[in-house]
């Protein structure tokens, strides 16, 4: 089950049933998932899911990871969680285990990712990665379809924000746009979109539908680039298929997928804030133009498609190994079970400072003795000296 982004008060069910619990990621690592499983003491590269740093970080992106991931790690345990616990308070008979501690007791966490996206972490044996799980083998276009992208001299572009984000909901302005900047463009256009669009001018190069069968059209040899929003799903359908992308953030972890993206050199992040025609159109001729582009998302394609077996026979494996284990806890460190403040010896970080100021106060008194001292006894020499003349 998927116990995390507010649905972990389901953990219940593993101790109302007796049961194993075998939990689902399907957005990746986040620091709760990181702490449910033992692994929050890498926030020196490890970024935070809300921040937009890929790659090594500087010292004041570090400062600002460290005090998210901490101030996120608190909320949770004192302001979130409780909250969880009152549901099951309230809904659920019986007497039950704070649901940090039933968290804690989690055997095993599927995680969605490949580190031809994010880059390796270190992760301890109760969290395994699973790469293209969710995702299907492309099938054949439509007749239709078929023929557009053969005949497409120039290549094709997929433009996406996926299934969440509705072009309904962006301003006319930002859809008036992306229309002008596709006109501009040699390339033919396949638009996912759920407007009405009778009432708009539509380029003849602009192939408009409401859904696409968008693994289908991404593994055909004459797709040159995705516009996408950066869904995790996206992202891993455009590397699986060595398509490089364009990318515009919303929220949650399209920021740091489009981070990665272009730390990885196989896409451009076009920020909302920055969104013009200038800047659209700027991002989607650099990507085509730029065979760089292409040759990096290969090679990160290469890496996301060598896998020693197939992620569901992977997945199974484990899940019957934690059923064989009866649970599977002896893959848990003991990083999933201490409090916090042992986790980042901040216990130990006490005790030093303590020691530091006992030791400075101490020395600062033996040294203002000494001096009182010594101006004392030079002081008594130089009256005896005045009383013999």
């Amino acid at each position: 089950m998927e116990l995390f982004f507010g649905q972990e008060a389901f953990v219940v069910l593993g101790r109302l049933f007796n049961a194993s619990i075998v939990s689902y990621s399907s957005f990746g690592y986040s620091p709760q998932v990181l702490r449910a499983v033992g692994a929050t003491n890498a926030f020196s590269y490890v970024p935070h899911k809300d921040l937009p740093y890929a790659g090594p970080m500087s010292l004041l992106q570090r400062l600002n990871n460290a005090f998210l991931s901490y101030a996120t790690m608190l909320h949770f345990h004192y302001w979130y969680y409780p909250a969880h616990d009152e549901i099951i308070t309230r809904l659920v008979p019986g007497r039950h285990p704070p649901i940090v501690d039933m968290l804690g007791n989690v055997s095993l966490v599927f995680l969605t990712g490949n580190t031809a996206l994010d880059g390796a972490r270190l992760y301890p044996p109760c969290v395994v990665q699973l790469t293209a799980l969710h995702l299907k083998d492309p099938k054949p276009l439509d007749k239709e379809l078929k023929s557009i992208m053969d005949k497409a001299e120039h290549g094709v572009i997929y433009f996406s924000y996926g299934s969440i984000i509705k072009m309904s909901h962006l301003p006319r302005s930002i859809i008036e746009m992306f229309l002008s900047t596709f006109e501009r463009l040699d390339q033919t256009v396949l638009w996912k979109t759920d407007l009405n669009t009778t009432d708009l001018n539509i380029p003849k190069n602009v192939h408009v539908r409401s859904w696409f069968e968008q693994t289908s059209i991404l593994a055909h040899s004459n797709c040159v680039l995705f516009v996408t929003h950066g869904g995790l799903s996206s992202m891993m359908e455009a590397i699986r298929a060595a398509v490089p992308i364009v990318g515009t953030s919303f929220y949650g972890d399209q920021i740091i997928n489009l981070a990665n993206a272009e730390y990885y050199g196989f896409g451009i992040h076009v920020h909302y804030s920055s969104l013009t025609q200038q800047s659209f159109h700027a991002a989607i001729t650099r990507v085509l133009s730029d065979p760089t582009f292409k040759l990096n998302v290969i090679q990160r394609s290469n890496i996301f498609k060598d896998e020693p077996v197939p992620p569901l026979d992977e997945a199974v494996y484990w899940v019957e190994y934690v059923i064989r284990h009866k649970g599977a806890h002896h893959l848990k460190p003991l990083a999933a079970y201490i409090p916090w403040y042992q986790l980042f010896l901040f216990d130990v970080i006490v005790v030093f400072s303590a020691a530091f100021l006992v030791l400075a106060y101490t020395v600062y008194i033996v040294v203002k003795v000494v001096l009182y001292l010594t101006r004392s006894l030079c002081g008594g020499s130089k009256s005896i000296k005045v009383k013999l003349n």
